[in-house]
């Protein structure tokens, strides 16, 4: 795989499951906000995660949160489903970051703090799950991840790049 190669998962949103959260979601997209965010932690086996973080000026920045969102847990986190991150103990504390499960964290995720709400659930293209073992394989802070959004999916086009 080359430096500037380009790849692209597309998501189905839940907005009838996860109404509140998807409109957290798009209220970041809509302000900009994941504008030059990358994935900031990669665990094999488990999640990678991003939306904390942009690159500003060549350094790391904080997103610039908006408020919680009151947590709406109904979907399992199973392996391929998206998720926000939250504090621990806070189920109602998640904000802009979200995780891809890269494996079926349900008997896990589903029973602490309050469930962790997936937002996104269903697939749109094939080659999602090569794109996330190849980001797994990078370390999290050489990733660079650029977003785009329609109003019903999510692409994520992953320009993977080392620093």
């Amino acid at each position: 795989m080359k430096s500037d190669d380009t790849f692209k998962i597309e998501l189905e949103m839940l907005e009838d499951d996860a109404p509140k959260t998807v409109a957290n979601f798009l209220s970041y997209i809509e302000a900009d906000r994941y504008q030059k965010t990358f994935i900031h932690r990669s665990v094999d086996d488990f999640i990678i995660q991003g939306g904390g973080f942009s690159f500003i000026d060549g350094s790391a920045a904080d997103v610039p949160a908006f408020a919680a969102v009151e947590n709406e847990f109904k979907v399992s986190n199973t392996r391929g489903t998206v998720a926000m991150a939250k504090l621990g103990d806070q189920p109602d504390s998640a904000t802009s970051q979200w995780f891809i499960n890269v494996a079926d964290n349900s008997s896990n995720l589903d029973n602490q703090n309050g469930g962790f709400t997936v937002l996104f659930y269903k697939v749109l293209c094939c080659k999602w799950e090569y794109v996330v073992s190849k980001i797994t394989l990078i370390k999290a802070n050489n990733t660079h991840v650029k977003f785009l959004l329609t109003l019903r999916k999510l692409t994520m086009a992953a320009h993977l790049k080392n620093a």
